[in-house]
């Protein structure tokens, strides 16, 4: 949670100094904001994949469940 509000938070701040030096209100902290969760998002996904990794390298493959006898209608 913090990984994604931080990255929206940072791409605001560094919005805000653009438009301040530039005098571009309100675009920068838009394309900040937006640029700020799509870096948090994409770090989001590979931190999963990091962490998905360490678990099948530690746990094995995923295996899959026993067949549920009384589901079976025969």
């Amino acid at each position: 949670m913090a990984l994604l509000l931080g990255g929206v938070f940072v791409g605001l701040g560094f919005g805000a100094v653009v438009d301040f030096l530039v005098d571009s209100a309100p675009w920068g902290m838009i394309v900040g904001v937006l640029g700020g969760f799509a870096i948090s998002i994409w770090m989001a996904v590979r931190s999963a994949r990091i962490y998905s990794a360490e678990a099948a390298r530690d746990w094995g493959p995923p295996r899959d469940l026993p067949d549920d006898a009384e589901d079976e209608d025969d």
